[in-house]
């Protein structure tokens, strides 16, 4: 559990975050019909083409069938998307990597974050509608009985995580089993084209608002998150078809196709 003031201190400055953004035209929320989930879908692509990450519009994806999708709205349109993914039913990072969890981390506290995508006019300046996605998404984990993101990332985008939540670490992997290797080769084109990604973890018990607000203001750097441990003691290899002892393990399956992930 997170210290009572703590909890207090992000309940009040989520909800002064709520109200700055409403005044300036932005609402947060989880789409709930097809017609929000398509307008996020959209965003999506337009934001990875500009990129470069993807060649043709690719989304909705297989992980997207098993996904909640959090969208910031400016004054009525979608600005801005990430996902939830449901571990249980679908996972990029587990199927692609041989992946090491804290012995008390287990798959049914997890949702696998990714699908991150701002509107280039909304990027940049105080961030509000990264940090208004990611308060909204961390209340709805939260308020879903999960602790725990998962993900898959650049180095750059992990820290810019750490920043938000200051217990995002890069988790440790094994070598891949056939089954991972199988499943990037069916996945996408970043292990082809040699993008750097690391698997990454973060505990939302130890989200600070204040504490991330003081840091934005002071312009104080954090120290690079690819240096730090991930984990203290002995953790556990999650990997398909197998079982850990003390620890849940799930086989991720792959999409039926090709899906991406960010």
């Amino acid at each position: 559990m997170q210290p009572t003031a703590v909890r207090l201190s992000n309940r009040l400055v989520g909800r002064l975050l709520t109200l700055v953004c409403a005044v300036l035209g932005y609402r947060f929320s989880v789409a709930q019909t097809h017609a929000e989930r398509q307008a996020a879908f959209a965003l999506r692509d337009r934001a990875f083409l500009s990129a470069g990450l993807i060649t043709a519009p690719s989304f909705p994806d297989a992980y997207d069938d098993s996904a909640f999708i959090v969208l910031a709205r400016y004054r009525g349109r979608v600005v801005g998307t990430m996902r939830l993914i449901r571990v249980e039913e679908r996972s990029f990072a587990l199927g692609c990597y041989n992946i090491v969890l804290p012995p008390d981390v287990s798959l049914s506290q997890l949702f696998e974050v990714s699908g991150l995508a701002i509107e280039p006019t909304h990027r940049g300046g105080v961030r509000l509608p990264i940090f208004g996605l990611l308060e909204c998404g961390m209340r709805f984990t939260l308020g879903r009985g999960r602790r725990w993101w998962l993900g898959v990332a650049s180095t750059s985008r992990i820290n810019y995580y750490g920043l938000f939540n200051p217990s995002c670490r890069v988790l440790p992997t094994a070598a891949p089993e056939p089954e991972h290797l199988a499943h990037r080769a069916r996945t996408d084109r970043d292990f082809s084209s040699g993008r750097v990604r690391h698997p990454f973890l973060m505990d939302l018990h130890a989200c600070h608002y204040l504490g991330t607000i003081l840091t934005v203001l002071s312009g104080k750097r954090r120290p690079s998150i690819a240096a730090r441990p991930a984990t203290s003691g002995r953790g556990e290899i999650v990997r398909a078809g197998s079982r850990s002892p003390g620890m849940r393990t799930h086989t991720a399956p792959g999409p039926p196709g090709a899906g991406r992930a960010c």
